[in-house]
């Protein structure tokens, strides 16, 4: 799987940036949301290669959702197997130019988690980083760490030890960022959350890493993609 450049998605934006939208169908159904999923698979499984980290699953957003609108934003994500990738993830997720906000509040957390990085420039894409760990959904969704098929006083553990690793997490951040406003950590007893805002990533760009996107997912997986090996459930 070969690795197009950020230039060959130029000018290639949604409609409606900012939100689901039938207006959209054309920007999802168009060759290139398939293709810059593939890049990013192709990042992360490099990545996790190179560290040699296995058990993981990809995992890659649809064009539509259930209700006939299209999406306005592009990611992938990568789990341990056995595990909803809502519930855990470690993902890569692109917007256009232009793009005021990111307004998917799939969980109650998302609202003081999608806040940093916007609006995207002119000119730009912004990419985002980060990872997901949420033990139990709030509006009934069997997505959580503890709706799979292992104890939930296992999936629990797990979650704990995730927990452990956030204010390492929080250190490798701010070092990597060298700003607190370009990444947010959210915690309580239900979720831990890191997202982190890349340099703007110019849209005449032909090399992905001049946003830096390989050192920072070199990080995320050195700080969670064991425990995600150790968690997968075969």
């Amino acid at each position: 799987m070969s690795i197009l450049p950020p230039s060959h998605f130029k000018d290639w934006n949604p409609m409606n940036k900012n939100y689901f939208d039938g207006l959209n169908r054309n920007w999802a159904t168009d060759e290139k949301f398939k293709q810059l999923g593939n890049c990013f698979e192709k990042l992360l499984l490099d990545s996790a290669r190179d560290l040699n980290i296995t058990g993981l699953k990809v995992h890659k957003n649809r064009p539509n959702t259930q209700g006939g609108t299209y999406l306005y934003k592009r990611f992938v994500r990568v789990s341990p197997k056995g595990f909803h990738p809502n519930g855990l993830q470690i993902f890569i997720e692109s917007f256009s130019e232009g793009t005021s906000k990111d307004s998917n509040t799939r969980d109650l957390s998302d609202t003081r988690y999608n806040s940093i990085g916007f609006p995207i420039p002119v000119g730009s894409m912004g990419i985002f980083i980060g990872m997901s760990a949420i033990s139990k959904f709030t509006g009934g969704e069997k997505w959580g760490m503890e709706d799979n098929d292992i104890d939930v006083d296992v999936a629990r553990e797990f979650f704990y030890e995730i927990e452990e690793k956030m204010e390492e997490a929080r250190e490798w951040a701010q070092d990597f960022t060298g700003l607190k406003e370009n990444f947010v950590i959210v915690q309580d007893s239900r979720v831990q959350r890191i997202r982190i805002r890349l340099p703007d990533l110019n849209v005449d760009s032909n090399d992905w890493n001049d946003c830096r996107i390989n050192e920072g997912i070199d990080g995320l997986l050195s700080l969670f993609g064991e425990l995600f090996t150790q968690h997968s459930i075969k």
